[in-house]
């Protein structure tokens, strides 16, 4: 186990709400000026991006973030939504740990009330603080709030500010009035945040961006037509009357006209070029600041966005490959040394993000995380660290769960969202539906071509998957305090538990 007494009283701080700026026991800790920037993007496809592949030039600051660093080329989200996604990032377990236990009577609660951190998880940036790091998150996306447990550990925290400015128009030529979200805005709010922070003060900041998501409602001329639609997508997918559908668009991301997949694409695709220049305005910035050199970046999606190949059509909530297969892009600052320029093929989940970086900086990795460190991998001890990546959530009931090769989805006829929508998705009478991908053989990343056949693989994936869920659900049972629930676990199930290292044991606070 790899816990510390320091977590406990980070727990405490963050409970009572005081500043966590006082939990720091050594004044002296943070005086490097090292900085560590994770940037994570809502809606990015790996498959859109010019590093991993894509035809079209999207991406190209980015892309010569790579020639400083590495990318996984394999890394995949724990979940296509935003706030399971996320929770994911910051805490480095997996997700369901967030999602709190259903009512007496086995139904859901509300979105408001249906998630939350709890304070027993361990965080990214709580670990940071401990050491002496400033700590700040800007996020783009209004359930990224405190409401779900996400501002724990950040002295800093700049909410989603959209206000009014929704109804705010459009410029004369086309153009979106500046308004206050965005990356231009988030990396705005970053640049005067480390402008009042000493030269010689360590930081971690955590940036999150929503342009992507925003592209239907807000049209760009210059940006949207920048592509050419390509030809063989000319047909025109129909609009939806509801705001979730499969094979049509969603009525709230429906731009009020037929447009061909051809031109939707086209339209992300500028979108994507869009923002990655505000990344360069921003990585431009840190170098004139004199931050750039001892700044960690590691950039990467949430989840992506899917075009129709598993059904859904700008919009995500699949378990393919489509909306979880994500870039993770990783610039270490220039004091570690490393290999750089280079593909990292080995499997990785989104919850390796926080104990990655954590032991790139030094900073002691605490009990309870899910996640690997993949500095074994960085420094060419390993080709890989992980067996399996798991992912859950979403539309349906079930879970995804990926080796190095392949990838299996177990989607059952529950699921969240309106019923008539979830049981669109299988053929009557049918309770679930499993599907299974070669990455090898099968370029396409949906799920509508037919299954590969590979019965020992099939049965080992459903095996792992369904094992890691059982222990997973125990979990969420400890950690996750509801007046309703009345299951109190055996003392064997979570002496089990804090072997596995999902829940962190009890640590007794020793003085000084």
């Amino acid at each position: 186990m790899r816990g510390s007494a320091i977590y406990l009283k980070l727990s405490a701080c963050a409970f009572l709400g005081l500043s966590l700026a006082g939990c720091v026991r050594d004044p002296d800790r943070g005086r490097g000026g090292r900085g560590v920037l994770l940037i994570v993007i809502d809606e990015l496809r790996a498959d859109h991006v010019g590093t991993y592949g894509y035809s079209r030039a999207t991406t190209p600051n980015l892309d010569g973030l790579v020639s400083e660093g590495v990318w996984f080329s394999n890394a995949f989200s724990a979940a296509p939504d935003t706030i399971p996604s996320h929770a994911a990032v910051l805490t480095g377990v997996d997700p369901s740990l967030a999602r709190r236990p259903p009512l007496s009577g086995g139904e859901q609660l509300s979105l408001m009330t249906d998630w939350f951190i709890p304070e027993e998880v361990p965080r990214i940036a709580r670990q940071f603080l401990v050491e002496g790091y400033r700590t700040a998150g800007f996020m783009d996306h209004a359930w990224l709030s405190p409401v779900y447990g996400f501002r724990s550990g950040f002295e800093e925290f700049q909410g989603f500010r959209e206000g009014g400015a929704v109804s705010l128009g459009f410029n004369e030529d086309g153009s979106p009035i500046s308004r206050d979200f965005g990356m231009a805005a988030v990396r705005g709010r970053l640049e005067r945040w480390l402008a009042e922070l000493p030269n010689d003060q360590d930081w971690f900041a955590y940036l999150t961006a929503g342009d992507l998501e925003r592209t239907w409602a807000f049209p760009d001329p210059p940006y949207d037509t920048f592509f050419t639609p390509r030809p063989e997508m000319g047909q025109v997918p129909p609009p939806s009357s509801a705001d979730r559908a499969f094979f049509a668009v969603p009525r709230n991301r429906w731009p009020g006209t037929l447009l061909t997949y051809g031109e939707y694409e086209a339209r992300y695709d500028g979108a994507l070029l869009k923002l990655d220049t505000e990344l360069h305005k921003l990585f431009a910035r840190l170098e004139a600041m004199g931050r750039w050199e001892d700044t960690t970046v590691c950039v990467i999606g949430s989840y992506g966005i899917g075009m129709g190949e598993a059904g859904l059509i700008l919009d995500h909530g699949t378990l393919s490959d489509v909306d979880l297969h994500v870039p993770m892009i990783l610039r270490p600052a220039r004091s570690i040394d490393l290999v750089r320029g280079r593909e990292i093929d080995g499997l990785t989940s989104l919850v390796d993000v926080a104990p990655t970086l954590l032991d790139l900086a030094g900073v002691q990795l605490p009990a309870g995380m899910h996640g690997v460190s993949q500095l074994p991998v960085l420094r060419g001890e390993a080709e890989s660290v992980r067996e399996f990546a798991y992912s859950s959530g979403g539309i349906h009931h079930g879970f995804s769960v990926r080796n190095d090769r392949y990838t299996l989805q177990l989607y059952e006829s529950s699921g969240h969202g309106p019923a008539s929508f979830v049981r669109s998705w299988f053929a009557e009478g049918d309770s679930s539906r499993l599907h299974l991908r070669d990455r090898m053989t099968q370029p396409d990343p949906g799920n509508l071509s037919k299954s590969a056949v590979v019965p020992d693989v099939s049965k080992e994936l459903e095996s792992a998957g369904k094992e890691w869920y059982l222990w997973i659900e125990r979990a969420r049972l400890h950690v996750q305090k509801a007046p309703w629930i009345e299951t109190v676990l055996d003392p064997e199930v979570i002496e089990e538990l804090e072997r596995r290292g999902l829940v962190a044991p009890p640590e007794v606070e020793t003085a000084g």
